[in-house]
């Protein structure tokens, strides 16, 4: 078969699968360091495949999957940030890199991504920032999900 011959064969057999993990507790981020955020509330996971103390989302569907975060920091003085999705420990997408200065207050980051994913695959949430920040510890804005929106059907071109 060809893609345009996929229709409901290509999804006879889709499981889908999805997570979503928060952050319940402030994480330091070390200066100047490609650090993974741990997010440690497992808010849904569909396959049992988030792993809370790697920070590690492993992929055991190859597909596309659509990948998201959003990270609230607390804020003091100047403070250049960088975060963005791992593939394999090797950045994929830079969401977003911002160089402010607050006297106060919290920043709230947001991006999503879509990853075409292999089985065996790790994805996972890394920041860098100029110098040492707290995550706030409220769940509802400092969160990691991906959802698959297209499996890989084998024999299909």
């Amino acid at each position: 078969p060809t893609n345009a011959d996929l229709g409901t064969m290509a999804y006879q057999n889709y499981d889908p699968v999805s997570f979503q993990v928060s952050l319940s507790s402030a994480q330091q981020v070390p200066t100047a360091s490609h650090t993974t955020i741990l997010y440690d509330n497992v808010v849904w996971d569909t396959h049992g495949n988030y792993t809370p103390s790697t920070g590690r989302y492993t992929i055991t569907q190859a597909g596309i999957y659509n990948f998201g975060a959003s990270i609230r920091m607390d804020q003091t003085g100047n403070c250049r940030k960088i975060w963005g999705i791992y593939k394999n420990q090797t950045q994929y997408a830079r969401l977003q890199e911002i160089a402010a200065s607050f006297t106060s207050g919290d920043q709230k980051f947001t991006g999503h991504v879509l990853v075409p994913c292999s089985q065996g695959d790790e994805i996972e949430v890394r920041m860098w920032v100029s110098h040492a920040d707290d995550f706030a510890s409220q769940g509802d804005f400092t969160f990691f999900e991906g959802h698959m929106i297209h499996p890989v059907v084998k024999g299909v071109s």
